[in-house]
């Protein structure tokens, strides 16, 4: 019994984890699609939008690949009968549906750069 506990706890905080991590990519979705962030005018540090700009993407990359290998374990979990895999896939779930927004934040500026008349990844001063 107390291996299970172990196991569940474990699970809970490698998704809290996820989780987290998925918001501040949000987070730098957002400012980067921000065209204050990319100006002095917005009071943002330099060292900020260059975390940004050289971070974004790498970071993304590194959720998909966790929520893909946390939704192949939950998949693996649940063929097992574990108890803890329908939690962590509903938490997959929730963090698939996070990672839908982050492509939605960054995809939507470049439509609407494009709609506009001005380049993808332009940000108007």
């Amino acid at each position: 019994m107390k291996q299970r506990s172990s196991h569940l706890s474990s699970v809970l905080v490698t998704v809290l984890l996820l989780t987290v991590f998925g918001l501040v990519v949000l987070l730098a979705a957002g400012l980067k699609e921000d065209s204050a962030f990319w100006r002095d005018a917005g009071g943002y540090s330099r060292e900020l939008r260059a975390l940004v700009r050289d971070g974004f993407y790498p970071a993304t990359g590194i959720y998909f690949f966790g929520l893909f290998l946390g939704t192949i374990i939950a998949w693996r979990l649940l063929t097992v009968g574990s108890q803890s895999a329908a939690l962590l896939l509903a938490a997959c779930g929730l963090n698939w549906l996070l990672f839908l927004t982050i492509s939605t934040v960054v995809v939507w500026n470049n439509i609407d750069n494009m709609l506009h008349g001005f380049p993808m990844h332009y940000h108007a001063p």
